[in-house]
């Protein structure tokens, strides 16, 4: 069983509670104040483009460091040159057509939202497949096909390409698996 679910320190950091305490914490060591010498372009927040030096946030949102060298860390990815590789196979198994082999990337279920407003769970590999070219659509394979990398929209949902069209997570387990979490076709 996997679970998409952020560990519980950053669950609490993310929830309103957590973050009047990270503020009031914030305010009483003097943080943020008017005196602070510290340039706005190196503060982030949770939502993050990959390659991007500073990103937008929704109001709700905390601001948290991020590493560097890690612009997968808010989604929960632990390794991005791994998180990389599974991408860049998933586009290339999309591009070719290769039914089973985008299947194999999935995290199941895969919650799949339709245009009509319908959505529904994609239990297996199996059904996955079944109904690929409902899920698989042009428009998936189009948004996948011009994503670059450094493009990737990040944040504490998961990874998203395109303009939402499919999004990747990564498993709770250890060593992490990475793939397919939502479409969006």
């Amino acid at each position: 069983m996997r679970s998409h679910r952020l560990p519980t320190f950053r669950r609490f950091l993310h929830g309103s509670i957590g973050a009047a305490i990270v503020l009031a914490l914030c305010l009483l060591a003097g943080c943020g104040s008017a005196n602070d010498n510290e340039s706005s372009s190196a503060k982030t927040d949770s939502n993050t483009t990959v390659g991007s030096q500073q990103s937008t946030a929704s109001p709700a949102a905390t601001p948290a460091a991020v590493d560097k060298s890690n612009p997968y860390e808010t989604a929960g990815i632990n390794d991005p040159a791994a998180f990389e590789q599974m991408f860049t196979s998933v586009q290339q198994a999309i591009a070719a057509g290769d039914q089973t082999l985008v299947a194999s990337y999935g995290l199941y279920p895969i919650r799949v939202n339709y245009a009509d407003g319908t959505s529904e769970q994609i239990a297996d590999a199996k059904q996955f497949i079944a109904k690929y070219d409902k899920i698989v659509t042009p428009a998936v394979v189009t948004a996948m096909k011009d994503q670059a990398i450094a493009k990737l929209f990040v944040n504490w949902q998961g990874v998203m390409a395109g303009a939402g069209q499919i999004w990747f997570g990564a498993t709770a387990d250890t060593p992490q698996r990475y793939g397919i979490i939502a479409v969006n076709p």
